[in-house]
């Protein structure tokens, strides 16, 4: 099995390239995931940065420069596993939701306008759930 995966370029893990965007375009494009240090924010963007990368981190004009970027790029992904956690227990309450609610509308004779409300309750469950990722931007701004 790893050698068919091997053989159809497929790699376990991935790579991340991290860089300015400015001459290591190629890269960022090849690799799982490119992510840009934009420090230009004043004006324009740089072209190749943004179309070669798969997320930019920005610097605001009077930020410090150097190590703080590396920062956030680790900032940036614990942001994405945990986004990742929570759209799986998203999926998971969703899923539960729909076959619970369906269940006992078909099952025990639940009317069909409380089995609708359930699944209701349970999307705003989703959202609320959801929610919980701006407070960790919150922490991290103080």
């Amino acid at each position: 099995r790893g050698r068919l995966l091997k053989m159809l370029g497929v790699s376990a893990g991935g790579l991340i390239m991290v860089g300015d965007g400015i001459n290591d375009a190629p890269a960022l494009a090849a690799a799982t995931a490119g992510i840009s240090l934009e420090a230009q924010v004043d004006g324009a963007l740089q072209s190749n940065a943004v179309d070669s990368s798969d997320a930019l981190i920005l610097r605001r004009a009077g930020d410090p420069k150097g190590d703080s970027d590396l920062q956030r790029v680790a900032w940036l992904l614990a942001l994405a596993k945990r986004s990742r956690r929570i759209v799986v227990q998203n999926i998971g309450l969703a899923l539960g939701s729909i076959i619970g609610a369906s269940s006992l509308t078909l099952v025990t004779g639940l009317p069909l306008w409380l089995g609708v409300l359930l699944h209701e309750g349970t999307t705003m469950l989703v959202g609320l759930n959801s929610l919980r990722l701006f407070s960790g931007l919150q922490k991290r701004r103080r």
